[in-house]
């Protein structure tokens, strides 16, 4: 970071890429859901989620791309 702003990034991808990448990103974040889901009642279930916050953050910002 410069100076508290982010640089952002610029990934090329074709429709079949992204289609592709987002749906191993769902996959992964419905799979650490599902997982976290157990241990509900649980630091394990938080910790979980917590560790995986940035392939949920990603799945968020993929989520917003215009196609």
């Amino acid at each position: 970071m410069l100076r508290g702003k982010s640089i952002m990034k610029i990934i090329k991808l074709s429709n079949k890429q992204f289609n592709e990448l987002q749906e191993f990103i769902e996959k992964e974040c419905d799979y650490v859901s599902e997982i976290a889901s157990e241990y509900i009642d649980s630091e394990i279930g938080n910790e979980l989620i917590e560790d995986n916050k940035p392939l949920f953050d990603l799945q968020k910002a993929i989520s917003k791309v215009k196609r």
